[in-house]
């Protein structure tokens, strides 16, 4: 009996440690891939549903690629495998096609949406500091103020413009911004020296940045050709797609739903003006009646 309580008890112990070695065989594949000793290949993938695939860059971008090396990185891709290869993408815009809907245009503008607001929190939060700073300072410029918000919005429109292909207006607003650059320069050789002093700064719309209004051409210039300006530029503009298509997308559902409804509406009422055409009403009034007529009768 002894013999046998000995062999229950290392059986037990057995799988128990059977079980702990699964379960930390089971965290390292998570960790490191089921390849991670190169004895076993990783199962292949045959389709875009994979797990390991980036399902925001098969709708076109991943914002998690848009800003390494910055302060605003978000970090690496919750996807193993991002970007996705050209031929799943391409399998998925076929499927697109097809009338197939996954879902995953829906989750990439909840994110980005996400990224948006919080952006936006961060600029308004930014410009009420700025503002009070410039109220403590006792010191304002509303004229080089405007100007540099002028030059700005028509920079991005030069850039819209020329993406456009629209060349000549491209050019004249180019003229613009040349001239309100050299009214800005001749105000700044009137200003004194802000040695010691609080900067005017304003913030950039698309991402945030702060800058100053004696910032260089070139200063401004690599702000608006940099990783973040231009990242949060591509987010909004896609945001604004995905909105879109989301948005005709439960339209067409809905009116679908709406003539299912009314097509099941339409074939009750046809089968009932059928019925009452054909006689099927005064059948059943007539068959009630001679059954109350033999029931009276029986009664009697």
């Amino acid at each position: 009996d002894f013999c046998h309580f000995c062999e229950q008890t290392n059986a037990l112990r057995s799988s128990r440690s059977s079980s702990d070695m699964d379960e930390q065989r089971r965290l390292l594949d998570e960790l490191m891939g089921k390849s991670r000793n190169g004895d076993a290949p990783d199962i292949p993938i045959t389709h875009f549903s994979d797990a390991r695939i980036c399902k925001h860059d098969l709708c076109g971008l991943c914002p998690y690629s848009l800003f390494p090396n910055t302060k605003l990185d978000l970090g690496p891709c919750e996807f193993e495998m991002c970007p996705a290869p050209d031929e799943f993408k391409a399998a998925y815009v076929e499927e697109k096609k097809n009338g197939k809907d996954y879902g995953y245009e829906r989750n990439l503008e909840r994110l980005l949406d996400r990224l948006v607001r919080d952006a936006d929190d961060r600029i308004n939060k930014t410009k009420r500091r700025l503002e009070a700073q410039k109220q403590a300072a006792h010191q304002e410029h509303p004229e080089i103020i405007e100007l540099m918000i002028k030059i700005n919005a028509k920079e991005e429109l030069v850039q819209q413009k020329g993406e456009e292909g629209l060349v000549d207006e491209a050019q004249a607003l180019t003229s613009e911004i040349e001239a309100l650059k050299a009214r800005k320069a001749e105000l700044q050789t009137k200003l004194p020296s802000f040695e010691g002093k609080e900067q005017m700064m304003i913030v950039c719309g698309k991402c945030g940045a702060q800058l100053s209004i004696h910032d260089s051409e070139e200063r401004v210039r690599d702000h608006y050709e940099g990783k973040v300006h231009k990242g949060y530029i591509r987010i909004r503009e896609k945001l604004v797609q995905l909105m879109q298509e989301n948005r005709e997308k439960d339209f067409s559902r809905d009116r679908d739903r709406t003539r299912s409804y009314r097509e099941r509406d339409y074939d009750d009422f046809d089968t009932d003006s059928k019925r009452r055409s054909s006689g099927g009403y005064r059948d059943n009034y007539d068959d009630r009646r001679r059954r109350d007529d033999d029931r009276g009768y029986r009664s009697r």
